[in-house]
């Protein structure tokens, strides 16, 4: 069964601005990003151990036609996946890591 998708409020409202500046550049392209961000956020949920360790605690998982990363965690105890950060991947992963609980 699949797990259960938390998005935290800092990365719901990182998810509108990313969709919203897209839109900005080129009408759609933030459909198709929010459209590829809640495919990986399946692919996520069906199977949360098969993306690479993230700095011991968190996991990570690249999208792959927008340069962006997701940063989560899994608890098998509930089930449940939580997404603690979606960032384009040229950013300094250290400011990243910074906002990370």
């Amino acid at each position: 069964m699949p797990a259960e998708l938390v998005i935290n409020p800092e990365s719901d409202r990182d998810i509108e601005r990313i969709v919203v500046w897209h839109d900005d550049q080129e009408p759609g392209l933030g459909e198709a990003l929010l459209e590829s961000l809640e495919a990986q956020f399946v692919a996520i949920c069906r199977s949360p151990r098969v993306f690479s360790h993230y700095r011991d605690l968190y996991r990570r998982s690249l999208l792959e036609k927008f340069y962006f990363a997701v940063v989560y965690t899994f608890d098998p105890d509930i089930n449940t996946v939580t997404v603690f950060a979606v960032y384009h991947t040229s950013r300094d992963r250290e400011k990243v890591l910074k906002h990370l609980p």
